[in-house]
């Protein structure tokens, strides 16, 4: 229920009521101001302001009233017992004699450290700085993110709304925490007092020691980093059987250029034999398209096997030569057979003639079959044509091995792009991490790892009784009510003022009114009296009217 601190008038009764009372002037007589004792004129001077200031004492006394009555009903309704525990810490208080400290104060200040007289009157507000840490997110945080397991509504400003720290002149810090749940006390103060601790031996509290924590975060990750590449150049290299790559390309280039010269070697002995073996068919009186020699060759199933496993060797020395790093011992074993095969296979055309002449299936009647002369050239013309095939396989060999060359060679080009986009990158981490440790053996030299000072004094408790119980901690209900009716004072003084003010702008506005008929102000008594007078006559007059 708000106080009413003065009577109220709507601006229409307010109107009508001068109006009234303005008339009343007009009518009535003016009568002649009776001769007054001047103790009678101070009487009537004294009322009005007799009155306003028991109006003014009768609001202040209503308003502190009302306001001490909530206070009381407030301490009355809250109950509720709050627990409260505390531990206590030593701060090692900062000095200019340490160049440490020197740099923690200058840095706050943002000044030089030869600047000893600025230094020296911001030592209370660094080590107050100290203090204030103690309550930053950096520290209540990990505190917050443990009791949440237990509370899950728990946060930074609600832990620290409950939180008092304070700082006493011999760098003593009392932390006090209070809570409704005792057991929630003792809780978050153990995990406070954990955390203080692990700050204060374990974590570093400047730009210098964050630098060196930033780099030995990072020394790690680099590492990791250089690992993976390292492993990544190797499943590359493992990729296409590549054991040094530098070595093995230009191994592989002098491959590609050294094929290219046997292709050309090759179509030149070709190009000899084919004109040798048809040299010898013109001199047996053969025509060029005359299949003879070709026949007796390939009816023989001994030569035709030694043909089909050289054929064989062929395309697997192609398959060889044609990667990037072809594997030798298997070349050489490859090369080794085919020398075998090849020389087994030179015995075979001696012997095929003979075993031509020996089959009772042979044609004999042939002419080229009937002399010695033309026995000895069809020999010839055997061996050219066998040397024909071979060269004809072998430069088959070689265009496949071309081909491969060629497709491998683009592979190459890809392997090598990736290779130096892996080892620039290796070069780069290597180059990182070089400075990294360069840079950590810097400030671990010059800026030793620095922490802040705080020992302990008191491990957390909990107020208790003497039989170990919980001991609420008392509301000081006298110092509420104090508060509040000093408050309620206050308020009222206010409320006085006010009332005070509505008077003096309705008397003005009153006065100004009776100036307009040429009338001088009445004094407030007679006016009063005068208001009185009209309020009655308005009711005779109405009372008239209902009769």
């Amino acid at each position: 229920m708000p106080v009413q601190f003065a009577p109220t008038f709507s601006s229409q009764s307010l109107n009508e009521l001068e109006r009234q009372f303005l008339t009343d002037l007009e009518l009535s007589p003016q009568p002649k101001a009776p001769i007054q004792h001047p103790e009678a004129t101070e009487s009537a001077v004294d009322a009005p302001a007799a009155s306003k200031i028991s109006r003014r004492i009768g609001a202040v006394a209503g308003v502190a009233l009302a306001v001490a009555t909530g206070t009381v009903a407030k301490v009355t309704a809250d109950g509720t017992p709050t627990y409260e525990g505390e531990f206590q810490l030593s701060i090692d208080p900062i000095t200019l004699d340490n160049k440490s400290d020197n740099l923690l104060v200058a840095q706050a200040l943002r000044k030089n450290v030869s600047e000893p007289e600025e230094l020296a009157s911001a030592l209370p507000n660094a080590s107050a700085g100290r203090v204030k840490l103690l309550t930053s997110p950096r520290l209540l945080d990990p505190v917050v993110e443990t009791l949440r397991a237990e509370d899950p509504t728990i946060d930074y400003t609600q832990l620290r709304n409950k939180l008092h720290i304070t700082l006493e002149a011999n760098n003593q810090v009392n932390i006090r925490y209070q809570d409704n749940d005792p057991e929630k006390v003792k809780q978050v103060l153990e995990k406070l007092f954990q955390r203080y601790q692990t700050y204060s031996q374990e974590e570093c509290h400047d730009d210098a020691c964050r630098a060196i924590e930033f780099i030995e975060v990072q020394i790690p990750q680099v590492q990791a980093q250089i690992k993976a590449l390292q492993a990544d150049i190797q499943a590359l290299h493992g990729q296409h059987n590549i054991k040094n790559l530098p070595s093995d390309s230009s191994q592989f280039s002098i491959r590609v250029s050294e094929i290219s010269k046997q292709k050309t070697d090759i179509e030149v002995r070709l190009a000899d034999a084919q004109a040798q073996y048809a040299l010898l068919k013109d001199q047996l009186a053969l025509k060029p398209d005359d299949q003879t020699v070709a026949l007796i060759l390939n009816q023989d199933s001994a030569y035709q096997a030694l043909l089909l496993q050289l054929i064989r060797m062929e395309k697997q020395m192609a398959a060889e030569l044609g990667k990037l790093t072809p594997n030798q011992d298997q070349l050489q074993a490859l090369f080794a057979q085919y020398q075998t095969v090849r020389t087994q296979i030179h015995q075979e055309t001696i012997q095929v003639l003979q075993r031509h002449l020996d089959d009772p299936n042979a044609d004999l009647q042939n002419p080229i079959l009937q002399d010695n002369y033309s026995l000895a050239l069809l020999q010839q013309s055997i061996k050219a044509a066998h040397n024909v095939q071979v060269l004809a396989i072998r430069r088959q060999t070689l265009a496949e091995v071309d081909e491969l060359l060629t497709h491998n060679n683009k592979d190459l080009a890809a392997l090598l792009r990736r290779d130096a986009e892996l080892r620039q990158e290796l070069q780069t981490a290597l180059g990182i991490l070089q400075q990294y440790q360069d840079e950590l053996k810097r400030l671990q030299t010059e800026s030793p790892k620095r922490t802040v000072p705080l020992q302990v004094l008191s491990a957390p408790e909990l107020l208790m009784d003497k039989s170990g119980a919980p001991v609420p901690i008392a509301h000081n209900q006298t110092h509420d009510l104090v508060v509040g009716a000093a408050v309620g004072v206050v308020l009222g003084a206010g409320a006085a003022a006010l009332t005070n003010k509505e008077e003096d702008t309705l008397k003005r506005k009153m006065d100004r009114r009776l100036s307009r008929y040429g009338r001088k102000p009445m004094p407030p008594r007679k006016m009063a009296q005068k208001i009185r007078t009209s309020r009655l006559s308005a009711r005779s007059r109405a009372d008239k009217l209902k009769m």
